[in-house]
């Protein structure tokens, strides 16, 4: 029969040895299983002006987990690490697995003790394809709802699926082909600041305003995106009477957002505060630890000196004009692709993106290109090819 210990000596005695008991077993569980870190990056920056707080975070929305994987004889997982592969072999203590959607990275430890994150990157969706021998050069199969196509006059690209549920909505993207890598040293967060000023400065965005819908824009380092998800019809606001199409007007917001936008100096400035209050949010330790393993992944590229959220003193002093001329050079028509999905006729809605996206005037370097492409049909001599033999000795 146990009897707890009455004297404070043999009381502390046996709280030492617990203690001693419970340091053995731990060290003994870590010496079988070794701790394993998880890491899991989407990049992602946010608009509307809104700050997300915790994972959800302007500039990079990171989900970091950090957790310690199960014993082998146990039938449960964490909850929070992967189901062990192959590969998800035992490491040496010195050593620590890091998962990431995309790619697999093995850390190791060098004899002088620093940690070197780019041993070695192994794509693990490569592997899992090859796995299954999935030919991943192969073209996708046409989808039998959707329907693609590019209107000739400016080069504005656009792709629709129909998709029934949920019924009566459509979601509308609007992606531009301009990131935070198109910068300059003295732009770093313009791309970020015409994205504020573009979608919150939109009038016609307003009109959507209660009728179920939701809209949102992010820039990233090779794009700006701007979405809605909307009813198609409208149950009734003070702006629009009941059973009014909102596709149209959807789409003359997104026409107004990427070509058509007003870029006032009171816009400018309202969202340069917008943009540094988002990046005074953003200094906390999950932030710092994504950045960094950026720059360890991309260091001989651009990325790490080209963070969408941008640089606070360029913010702080770039000039308005600067703002307007790095939306009049990146957003043109031919270098947007405009995406529909949802409960929508195809062919009602392809004639509708040609009425709204045909009048946006093209770009000098798309005429060029098409003017090049023509001389190319009529036989006249390849620029390229002229270089070439000209280069020749």
């Amino acid at each position: 029969m146990y009897r707890p210990p009455t004297s404070r000596s043999n009381r502390s005695f046996y709280l030492v040895a617990m203690s001693a008991g419970l340091l053995l077993a731990l060290s003994m569980y870590t010496a079988c299983y070794p701790v394993g870190v998880s890491i899991q990056t989407k990049t992602r920056v946010n608009m509307h002006g809104g700050v997300g707080v915790g994972n959800r975070m302007h500039g990079l929305r990171t989900q970091q987990r950090f957790n310690t994987p199960p014993p082998r004889h146990s039938a449960r997982g964490s909850g929070f690490m992967p189901r062990r592969s192959p590969s998800h072999t035992d490491l040496d203590m010195s050593d620590f697995e890091v998962h990431r959607r995309t790619y697999k990275l093995f850390a190791t430890q060098n004899p002088d003790g620093e940690v070197d994150l780019r041993a070695k990157a192994v794509s693990f969706e490569v592997d899992e394809a090859e796995k299954v021998g999935v030919d991943l050069s192969a073209e996708l199969e046409h989808h039998g709802e959707m329907r693609k196509g590019q209107i000739a006059k400016n080069g504005f690209r656009y792709i629709i699926l129909k998709n029934p549920v949920p019924a009566g909505r459509f979601e509308a993207h609007l992606q531009m082909h301009v990131g935070s890598i198109e910068e300059a040293e003295d732009e770093q967060g313009v791309a970020h600041i015409v994205e504020h000023v573009t979608f919150l400065g939109s009038d016609k965005r307003s009109i959507l305003f209660g009728t179920g819908s939701e809209s949102n824009a992010y820039t990233d380092f090779h794009h700006t995106v701007y979405h809605i998800n909307c009813p198609l019809v409208s149950q009734g606001t003070v702006a629009l009477p009941p059973n009014t199409k909102l596709l149209p007007l959807a789409l003359d917001a997104l026409r107004e957002i990427a070509f058509e936008a007003k870029m006032l100096t009171s816009r400018i400035e309202k969202e340069r505060l917008a943009v540094l209050s988002e990046l005074s949010m953003m200094t906390n330790m999950e932030y710092r630890m994504t950045t960094q393993e950026i720059c360890e992944l991309h260091a001989e590229t651009i990325l790490p000196k080209r963070f969408p959220i941008g640089d606070e003193a360029t913010i702080r002093k770039v000039h308005p004009d600067k703002v307007r001329a790095f939306y009049k050079r990146f957003y043109h028509s031919d270098r947007a692709d405009l995406f529909i999905v949802g409960d929508v006729d195809l062919d009602e809605t392809e004639s509708l993106i040609k009425q709204v996206f045909e009048p946006v005037p093209p770009s000098p370097t798309y005429l060029a290109r098409q003017a090049m492409k023509i001389g190319a049909l009529a036989g006249l001599k390849d620029y390229n090819e002229t270089l070439e033999k000209s280069s020749r000795f």
